[in-house]
């Protein structure tokens, strides 16, 4: 069996366990509806996506907000079950209409390759919200967990580089990976600790980021792969919710982006667990979520501007 070929079944297999992991969530609530479906890309890729979304009425009672949320998985690894858990939960409360996005995966498809069809399937949605039953004026949000959270970092500094339209109203960034060693910023070197603090954690250890890394081939002084590559990061981004581990060896990168969007006039919002590693509220969190969905829903509803839960 080649590489390729036993990528490819561990791949297969992941999916078929996610899919376990959704059916113990219990039934779709009988508001809701879920269906799979696909965006053209520019280079004429078909991405993959799942919606998540309220049953229709005729008319629909309230404009549905846009949520987009992107999956962990290194890069490498992942798909649109792994946000199954919260899409369900944000279209139930909010009414919203939730896109779980894909993008090509490492290491056949090498940066920037996934952070473009990031970009390039929030652009789509951004265009043809309607054609999912959403209304972006109503809240247009894009977030992420582990590898998504950094493609939603990126993707919300890029909206506002290149004037998407309609903007986003809000990010939501879940231990993302933001920072190497030759990026960190003068003034924020000081914090970027936990890479070394946290370098043997179970749950993502700092040679994992370094084969991750590898594996993905990226420039890491590109705008595609940090927003604090951006010309002028941080000004202008709409209010972002972050949330991190303590102990995670990614922790300061979420600690850090929050300080500098706080530092540059943007509305943040951040949890910080300090008991925890590489952790998000996702289908994988099934049975020992804590706080993290409490907390996230929390975060959604203050991105859309209806207070806390």
């Amino acid at each position: 069996m080649s590489q390729h070929q036993a990528l490819q079944q561990m791949r297969l297999a992941r999916r078929q366990n996610d899919l376990q992991l959704i059916s113990r969530l219990g039934p779709l609530h009988a508001n809701l509806e879920e269906y799979y479906s696909a965006i053209p890309l520019p280079d004429g890729h078909n991405a993959e996506i799942k919606v998540i979304r309220p049953k229709e009425t005729s008319p629909p009672s309230a404009a549905r907000p846009l949520i987009v949320l992107f999956h962990g998985g290194g890069f490498s690894a992942g798909n649109v079950e792994y946000m199954t858990r919260p899409g369900r939960e944000f279209a139930i409360e909010f009414g919203a209409v939730v896109v779980s996005a894909t993008y090509r995966l490492a290491p056949e498809h090498k940066f920037p390759v996934p952070m473009q069809d990031a970009w390039d399937t929030l652009v789509y949605l951004a265009g043809n919200a309607a054609q999912f039953g959403a209304e972006p004026t109503a809240g247009f949000i894009v977030g992420g967990v582990s590898a998504g959270g950094t493609m939603a970092a990126v993707v919300t500094q890029l909206a506002r580089d290149r004037n998407l339209q309609p903007p986003l109203t809000g990010s939501f960034v879940s231990i993302p990976l933001l920072l190497v060693k030759d990026i960190v910023p003068a003034q924020y070197k000081k914090m970027w600790r936990s890479m070394d603090e946290n370098k043997n954690n179970p749950t993502l250890s700092r040679d994992t980021i370094k084969n991750i890394i590898r594996t993905l081939a990226p420039d890491v002084k590109s705008p595609l792969f940090s927003p604090f590559n951006s010309r002028t990061p941080h000004y202008g981004l709409p209010p972002t919710y972050i949330h991190v581990g303590g102990l995670d060896v990614l922790r300061d990168d979420g600690i850090i982006f929050e300080k500098a969007l706080r530092e540059n006039g943007v509305k943040t919002k951040i949890d910080v667990y300090p008991d925890l590693g590489h952790a998000a509220w996702t289908i994988y969190s099934v049975g020992s979520s804590g706080q993290l969905g409490p907390n996230t829903m929390n975060g959604m509803k203050w991105l859309l501007n209806r207070g806390t839960i």
